[in-house]
């Protein structure tokens, strides 16, 4: 199913654009883990893939299910919902953001640390920004520079980048200098830092920019031109 806008709500169709729950609601996201979040009113609730309302919209911000938990908020604080719609990490938090590995970043006033799904710090928060974990690595920020974490909160890469994005099939984006290039797990650099800007890989392929024009690089920095593929074009 599909939330998608009809009129002035929103409801779900099907792969063949037929209506499955009718448009009746403020705000609708996506399914996932058999849960999507809808707005009514001011608040927001669960619906199931049958169009019932199984956790009542009474919280003032609700995120989609990952790994079978979802953030939402009550009064000013984040906590974590199961299916059931019970609260089994309390709203305590400043701020809060999707499981990703067993593991939840979370905000206590400015900085930034991770919880595992008992609600417990594995990474105290001392982090000045920190993203998910994805292939076993999270992009965190100490001072002003970016570096690597692994999931039992050891420095794996240093702090030495002006910025750095999520792993993608074993390769990461990094800027220095202005340049952007890619990095492995270890922290070496599989494409040095050449670029404008950098996408993540996907299917082998990833979206740079030389210049003022944009292609495709894969793995070992080689561009569609090389490769046979269409070349670089503004």
């Amino acid at each position: 199913l599909a939330a998608v806008q009809g009129g002035t709500k929103y409801g779900f169709i099907n792969l063949l654009g037929e209506w499955v729950i009718e448009p009746q609601f403020d705000l609708a996201d996506s399914f996932s883990d058999g849960r999507a979040v809808v707005k009514l009113g001011d608040r927001y609730g669960y619906l199931n893939t049958l169009g019932h309302l199984v956790i009542p919209a009474q919280f003032k911000d609700a995120w989609r299910f990952a790994e079978a938990l979802a953030v939402a908020k009550q009064d000013t604080q984040y906590g974590y919902l199961n299916r059931d719609g019970v609260m089994v990490i309390p709203a305590a938090y400043d701020g809060a953001f999707h499981f990703s590995e067993g593991l939840a970043r979370v905000r206590q006033g400015r900085f930034f640390g991770y919880i595992n799904r008992q609600g417990h710090w594995v990474i105290d928060p001392t982090l000045a920004f920190a993203a998910e974990f994805v292939e076993g690595r999270a992009a965190v920020l100490y001072g002003d520079k970016w570096g690597y974490l692994d999931r039992a909160g050891q420095l794996v890469i240093a702090p030495r980048f002006d910025y750095a994005a999520n792993f993608a099939e074993g390769l990461a984006a990094v800027q220095v200098e202005g340049r952007y290039g890619y990095i492995n797990h270890q922290g070496d650099w599989a494409i040095p830092p050449t670029y404008s800007n950098a996408g993540p890989f996907a299917e082998g392929w990833a979206r740079v920019q030389v210049g003022g024009a944009w292609g495709f690089v894969n793995a070992r920095g080689q561009s569609m031109l090389e490769t046979g593929f269409k070349p670089f074009a503004p």
